[in-house]
């Protein structure tokens, strides 16, 4: 029985550890994207995808657009770094989504390095944030608390 805990602790320690370093990770690009440079861009597709977890529903927007760097075209769907937000109600969604109509013009951020790499908001949002360190340390705090339970009844 004693195992149960030490393989459950270790198992959300590992868990919480891959989704720090997605967190951080997230942090380095939204904060480097800041210094990109820009191109202008067009908006090419657009939609709200319906997302079902535990009963409920949830909508994300994908947007996708194309933007031309030294001569070559791109293409991406990213918004941002970060985790995307969802909408609980989809007239918030098709509000948001409605902010980005095919053909419209945008402002593109891309990596110099690697202009295949682009994003049309800079930085990571606050809701961003605070939901990737959420998503880090109740995994964390778990898995220590398995482990501490685990060590307490050797």
């Amino acid at each position: 029985m004693n195992q149960i805990f030490l393989i459950g602790g270790l198992f959300f320690l590992s868990i919480g550890l891959v989704v720090f370093y997605h967190q951080i990770q997230a942090l380095r690009w939204g904060k480097r994207s800041t210094r990109w440079p820009t191109t202008a861009g067009a908006i090419d597709s657009t939609s709200v995808q319906n997302l079902m977890s535990a009963g409920d529903i949830t909508y994300r927007l994908k947007i996708g657009y194309r933007y031309t760097v030294n001569g070559v075209q791109y293409h991406s769907k990213r918004l941002e770094f970060g985790i995307q937000p969802d909408f609980w109600r989809k007239e918030e969604a098709a509000e948001a989504v409605s902010k980005y109509p095919i053909g419209s013009s945008v402002t593109v951020y891309y990596n110099p390095d690697n202009p295949k790499v682009a994003v049309l908001t800079t930085g990571v949002s606050s809701s961003s944030r605070i939901f990737g360190w959420f998503s880090c340390l109740v995994p964390v705090f778990l898995g220590a608390l398995s482990i501490g339970i685990y060590l307490m009844e050797l």
